[in-house]
């Protein structure tokens, strides 16, 4: 069992041993006053995602989520959101997404604005990253590959560390207890002496996994328990932050992730004995400075990700190792009062390695590496006497000595009157083949094609806010248009091969609100609705599957929210639903659609040194059996008990 192991014994201990520390630390260290003089001599940019994305809709996660969030991963959070389609395997097991129509490979995951998809794959594991490390999340539907670059044609997620030297040191320990049994702690700390800023935050939890499901695939709909579905991970992220008021702000980043996962069998297997082991490493470092009209961000980030998945029955042994270092400069320069310009360059490099070693011999699968620069520039237009801004972007990438058709996007956001506002954007996007389409051994296509297309959006938003009640619904059209989708298909009994065979013509509407008003003097309501409607079907005449929706796309997909705060007592209905996904090209399997249904109760206690959180959770409350990827049951009813304590020092 991975949780009796001596690494983990040893983690606790050292997690214990930590968290001590850092409590005796921020007992005796002093606040210096000057840290806080003088910082108006420099400006805290924002990304580029959220300056250049005028007529992007960004959805950020709702503040009242923020107790709600602190065990999951960013998997169970982004479902809540309604924005985005989680494709999960089982809790702890690999969850990827769909957004806007695309699938796994076509959303855009970037960690402070640096693209941090593995380059090997095109994925990112959404159960390996603690909503708990970031202090922002966001999702950009549609973001243009101009301003991301490759990957992001469904749009983007950005996980985001905030810099704020005029936080005063705190202390944050969360812990929780659930079902299966379940366990999560968490520390974060904010340390700071005169000119210097660290942030730690600390990230552990544990599961069996073990729950009851019932299997629709038996004679008679056995219940049965899941097995080899142990799940251990450990995540760290500093964030040093040094601020001088001559030479800028300089950052440095250190980002590790450390899991061990059993892997459960399907419901089509009696038994499993698979392992996976991951090891991820991330370090960026950065300088940010203002001078005049000019601001200069230059930041460097390191990645090595290490996978080991083993099966003693099946007789594999499969490692994969990649490396890639990214740089990144961007200079934004204030030319006059309605226009700035941005310049920007990035390049990367990636060396990859997939292997299979068992005791008889070594399989490569895949010994590759990748090279790739990109040039960009924008401008912003800002015309007050009208309200309106509008942006232009234009992206040139140069990919393993070839250069990718430029790849613009434009977009803008006009104030109708104090309430009203509509914007939009045309964007052109693409994704690059992935180093295992291209060369994985055998099956390996180095023939193909970057997959592209345009795709349009257009919104329209009203914002009221008065003492007592604010509403802001915004609702969105768009459509998108992608050929040369790349598709892995078998070309004999045991191999696979990717071919450039699909166009998909993707569209929908996408509804946003949020509702909040005051139901008395101490009783206050919030809500909210996401709900998407969405249409991704193969249109290419020649294939077979002509006409037919994009597997594990669903036709809707909605989340619903309904709380309310009595003081410091917190109390929410959280529903999404899932409509039915088809799991085969020519649409004749598919997964019924689901609904549920989780209750969340918080309550806070408050006084001058400290504030206390106790929270409960009641998920799956009707117990409903669904299934997020074909053959893998989710979880029944489950809790979740937890208590979070805030100290702070003045």
């Amino acid at each position: 069992m991975l949780s009796g192991t001596k690494a983990e014994v040893t983690m606790k201990k050292v997690l214990i041993f930590i968290i001590s520390f850092f409590i005796f630390s921020i007992a005796n260290s002093q606040i210096d006053t000057f840290l806080y003089k003088n910082l108006d001599e420099i400006t805290i940019s924002e990304s580029r995602i959220q300056l250049l994305t005028q007529g992007n809709r960004k959805d950020a996660i709702d503040s009242i989520f923020n107790i709600y969030s602190l065990s999951l991963p960013i998997s169970q959070l982004l479902n809540t959101t309604g924005s985005i389609n989680i494709r999960s395997y089982g809790p702890g097991s690999l969850a990827t997404s769909t957004l806007r129509g695309g699938n796994s490979y076509q959303t855009s995951i970037s960690w402070n604005g640096i693209s941090i998809n593995n380059p090997v794959n095109g994925l990112c594991d959404f159960n390996l990253i603690p909503a708990f490390m970031f202090d922002e999340i966001f999702i950009s539907p549609g973001l243009p590959s101009s301003i991301q670059g490759s990957g992001s044609i469904g749009g983007g997620i950005n996980l985001q560390n905030n810099t704020n030297f005029k936080k005063k040191n705190d202390l944050d320990l969360f812990q929780s207890f659930g079902s299966f049994s379940q366990y999560t702690a968490g520390l974060k700390t904010d340390l700071s002496y005169k000119k210097i800023k660290n942030t730690l935050k600390l990230f552990y939890s544990t599961s069996k996994n073990n729950y009851s499901f019932t299997n629709f695939n038996e004679q008679g709909f056995p219940k049965q328990n899941m097995t080899n579905a142990n799940t251990t991970l450990f995540s760290v992220l500093n964030e040093l932050k040094i601020f001088s008021s001559k030479r800028g702000i300089f950052k440095v980043l250190y980002w590790g992730t450390a899991a061990q996962r059993q892997i459960p069998p399907t419901i089509l297997m009696s038994s499993s004995v698979a392992t996976q082991s991951d090891n991820l490493n991330k370090v960026s470092s950065g300088w940010e400075k203002s001078i005049n009209k000019v601001k200069f961000k230059v930041y460097l980030i390191l990645q090595k990700d290490y996978l080991k998945y083993k099966d003693l029955e099946q007789n594999i042994n499969s490692i994969t190792n990649n490396n890639t270092i990214t740089s990144d400069i961007e200079i934004r320069y204030r030319q006059c009062n309605i226009s700035n310009w941005n310049f920007g360059f990035s390049g990367s490099r990636t060396v990859a390695n997939v292997e299979s070693k068992t005791i008889t011999d070594t399989i490569m699968y895949n010994n590759s590496s990748r090279n790739q620069i990109s040039l960009w520039i924008s401008n912003i237009l800002k015309f007050k006497k009208i309200n309106t801004e509008i942006s232009t972007v234009l992206r040139q990438e140069y990919v393993d000595d070839k250069f990718i058709p430029l790849v613009p996007s434009v977009g803008y956001k006009t104030s109708i009157n104090k309430h009203f506002y509509i914007f939009g954007q045309w964007s052109r996007v693409y994704r690059i083949p992935t180093l295992n389409d291209l060369y994985w051994n055998p099956g390996g296509n180095k023939n193909l094609k970057s997959e592209s297309g345009i795709q349009a959006e257009q919104s329209m938003g009203y914002n009221h806010k008065s003492k007592n009640i604010e509403i802001n619904p915004v609702i969105t059209v768009f459509s998108k248009v992608i050929n040369n989708q790349i598709q892995w298909q078998p070309v004999s009994s045991q191999i696979w091969k990717p071919f450039n065979i699909s166009k998909v013509y993707s569209r929908g509407i996408e509804l946003r609100n949020n509702f909040k008003f005051k139901i008395c003097n101490n009783l206050w309501s919030s809500s909210g609705i996401n709900l998407n409607l969405i249409k991704s079907e193969n249109i290419n005449k020649s294939d077979n599957n002509f006409g037919n929706q994009i597997i594990y796309v669903p036709y809707y997909n909605s989340s619903v929210f309904v709380g309310f705060i009595l003081k410091k007592i917190t109390f929410n209905l959280i529903n999404n639903s899932v409509g039915s996904r088809y799991t085969s090209t020519d649409n004749t399997e598919f997964l019924k659609g689901y609904s549920l249904f989780n209750l969340f109760f918080n309550r806070t206690f408050i006084n001058k040194k400290i504030k206390i959180d106790l929270y409960f959770k009641a998920n799956n409350i009707f117990n409903t059996s669904y299934q997020e990827v074909a053959w893998r049951p989710m979880p029944g009813r489950n809790y979740e008990v937890g208590i979070n304590l805030n100290f702070k020092k003045k």
